[in-house]
């Protein structure tokens, strides 16, 4: 079942919306497991940091490299408060993948799972995914996992969401 990144606006959160996932923001390293690192992507351009002399805000994102031989991920577990559908949402960017693209897959108590999988387009612009998970069944648990498969490169994301779908 593969579906087709559409490049969309980023939506603004509403303030009512609660983000299921620890550290979505990646201040930390607690929360995620996996094969992952984080790293700080400068949101200032250079010219602007040189010409102002002033601080540039830092932004954090996760990391995955690619391997050419087996499957890479990072993962969280989440308490489902017994909501019944969710939304997750993400950003990613890469300039340099090749491969047969991403997965992410939610798995309940019970370790049945359902999943989605992505083409990724590598052009090196932010892409955001939208995937409505309404799989939950009666799960007090769920562990959604980003899975990027066989390839080559790095993928980085950004503004990882699990929120009570509208």
């Amino acid at each position: 079942m593969l579906k087709e990144i559409c490049v969309v606006a980023v939506l603004a959160l509403t303030a009512s919306a609660e983000n299921l996932f620890d550290n979505s923001t990646m201040d930390t390293t607690g929360g995620w497991k996996g094969s992952k690192k984080f790293a700080k992507e400068e949101t200032a351009k250079p010219q602007d940091q040189v010409a102002k002399k002033t601080d540039t805000k830092e932004n954090r994102i996760i990391i995955v490299s690619a391997k050419k031989r087996e499957v890479v991920s990072f993962s969280q577990e989440v308490s489902s408060k017994g909501l019944t559908d969710v939304v997750v949402t993400f950003r990613y960017r890469t300039k340099d993948y090749s491969g047969r693209g991403l997965e992410v897959r939610g798995t309940r108590q019970d370790r049945s799972s359902t999943y989605s999988s992505y083409q990724i387009v590598a052009d090196g612009q932010w892409h955001e995914v939208r995937w409505k998970f309404d799989q939950i069944r009666n799960s007090n648990k769920m562990d959604f996992s980003f899975i990027l498969l066989e390839g080559e490169g790095d993928l980085h994301f950004d503004d990882i969401t699990v929120e009570k779908a509208e």
